[in-house]
């Protein structure tokens, strides 16, 4: 799989168009906050970094792929 065409809101493949044709999110999103890490971080060399579910006071919940298992997966930070 080519992570670099998956769409940073769903890990789904994307087209390559600005609007992801799956969940109709941007292709390109911008981070809401600049304590976030950067979108398309690799951690640990396996998992992607994609857009935030959820911001507390002290921790961010973000959606993740997996590229060894290649599935969604939750990163809590």
């Amino acid at each position: 799989m080519n992570i670099d065409n998956l769409c940073l809101s769903c890990m789904e493949s994307d087209s390559g168009e600005p609007i992801c044709s799956k969940c109709g999110s941007p292709f390109e999103i911008a981070p809401s906050n600049p304590r976030q890490l950067p979108l398309r971080t690799m951690l640990r060399g396996q998992y992607l970094i994609g857009k935030v579910l959820a911001e507390g006071v002290c921790e961010t919940t973000y959606l993740a792929f997996d590229t060894g298992l290649e599935t969604k997966v939750a990163i809590k930070e």
